[in-house]
C-alpha cells in the first residue's frame, strides 16, 4: 500500500512513509499487516478522520440532498463511474509522468 501511494503521487516511498506516520500519529488512520503478504501495510481510515472529512466536505456542500434523490441502483451507478475515471485520470498521470 505505501509504495502502491508512492507510485501514486510520485512521492519517494520513504516520504509516504513519513506522512502515513504523521497521520498515524494525529489518529487519522491505523495500519496494520496485510494477512495476504506480510510485507504490506494495510491503512484504514479511523473514525476520527471519517468525521473530520464529513466536517470538511458538509460546509463545502450538503452531499446528503445533493445525493437523496437517487436510489440505491442509481448511487452504485455513481459510485462505479467515479471509480472508473479516478482510474483512468490516476493512468493519464502515469502517462504524464513518463514523458516528462
Amino acid at each position: 500500500m505505501l509504495s502502491e501511494l508512492a507510485r501514486i503521487t510520485g512521492l519517494t516511498s520513504g516520504a509516504i512513509t513519513g506522512v502515513v506516520a504523521r497521520l498515524e500519529a494525529a489518529g487519522f488512520l491505523r495500519r496494520e499487516p496485510d494477512p495476504q503478504d506480510r510485507r504490506k501495510q494495510l491503512l484504514h481510515c479511523t473514525e476520527q478522520a471519517r468525521q473530520r472529512i464529513g466536517e470538511v466536505f458538509s460546509e463545502l456542500v450538503d452531499f446528503s440532498t445533493l445525493l437523496a434523490d437517487f436510489d440505491a441502483d442509481q448511487l452504485a451507478t455513481v459510485a462505479r463511474f467515479l471509480d472508473r475515471a479516478t482510474e483512468a485520470a490516476l493512468r493519464q498521470v502515469a502517462l504524464l509522468r513518463a514523458i516528462r
